[in-house]
């Protein structure tokens, strides 16, 4: 490939891109996965880049387009794939100067997390009770984790991934970095809980931050990510941690404007209240029963004007004969 000639070097990894999951590309994986990273790494300018003139980004862009479809076709290798992109992507994502390109970085580390879980539709059901599970009842199972998974969560905290993933997801500046970081967590939260539950109460202020002055975009997402997250808690003790800050922003957005961002808000509330009883049925936890009493309160109210609402409706609906 012609390293000096950016366009034909993006076309070429772009027509490579609709053939890299076929059966017959198999025999040749590993050399397309080297040459993939070493071209996603590709930057002649990157000690004085001039986007006007540099246009180098879209063979980065187009190298890692290719190593997130074979992530997504070839999850059997997700050993060796991990082993072989993460660190020199984690070492690229500050250097990077094209939002584009590390927008696409995030993608791809978030195409690893989903490939170290083995999604099989429906993985059955399983009995959870006590502190590992948030009801008295049956909930889908996670997916089980593919070899390595453990050592590929290991290797992303010893690289400090989570620090440099939060920066962007507190990035004011760019909404694009923002969104990206947040996806990722989002498809964590999807596939390991557990592993991203030790990083939560650091991304406190960066949650924080969100639900009080952001898009509803963001605040959907970051709600989104709550209720995962909620839903599958494996130490009660780190949301119960979280509870006295997060809980009175859940129960403000429970009025916001936005119609999605308030009925997820009830919906994270319905998960979360789950982490703060100690056993079920043990009395709540020191500080759960005063959010409990506030969320009771936020839910009766709402009830109340939804009846309101609903009344007022009521003549409109008669004079029309239904």
């Amino acid at each position: 490939m012609w390293l000096n000639e950016q366009e034909p070097v993006s076309h070429a990894l772009i027509k490579l891109l609709s053939s890299a999951h076929r059966p017959s590309m198999r025999p040749y994986l590993h050399k397309i996965i080297h040459k993939a990273l070493a071209l996603a790494q590709h930057d002649p300018h990157a000690h004085w880049p001039d986007e006007d003139d540099d246009s180098s980004w879209l063979v980065r862009s187009a190298a890692l387009q290719v190593l997130s479809v074979l992530i997504q076709s070839q999850p059997d290798r997700f050993e060796e794939l991990y082993k072989t992109v993460t660190g020199p992507l984690l070492t690229r994502l500050p250097l990077e100067w094209k939002q584009t390109v590390r927008v696409k970085v995030f993608r791809v580390v978030g195409d690893l997390l989903e490939a170290a879980v083995m999604h099989q539709g429906s993985c059955g059901e399983r009995w959870l009770s006590g502190e590992t599970g948030q009801q008295e009842g049956h909930k889908a199972a996670l997916p089980p984790q593919r070899p390595g998974a453990a050592l590929f969560v290991r290797k992303l905290t010893l690289a400090d991934a989570f620090t440099v993933f939060r920066q962007y997801y507190g990035d004011s500046s760019s909404l694009a970095h923002r969104h990206a970081a947040l996806e990722l967590f989002k498809r964590m939260a999807r596939s390991m809980p557990a592993a991203l539950e030790p990083e939560l109460p650091k991304m406190l202020p960066e949650l924080t931050k969100t639900l009080q002055d952001s898009p509803s975009s963001l605040r959907l997402d970051t709600l989104v990510l709550l209720s995962l997250q909620a839903r599958h808690f494996h130490d009660p003790r780190v949301l119960r941690s979280m509870a006295p800050t997060l809980f009175p922003l859940l129960l403000h957005l429970m009025d916001d404007t936005c119609p999605a961002v308030a009925s997820h808000s009830l919906r994270v509330c319905g998960a979360y209240v789950y982490a703060l009883r100690l056993d079920p049925p043990s009395p709540l936890c020191k500080g759960g029963e005063k959010c409990v009493h506030s969320l009771w309160e936020a839910v009766h109210r709402k009830l109340a004007h939804e009846d309101t609402a609903r009344r007022s409706r009521t003549p409109p609906r008669l004079a029309c004969g239904t």
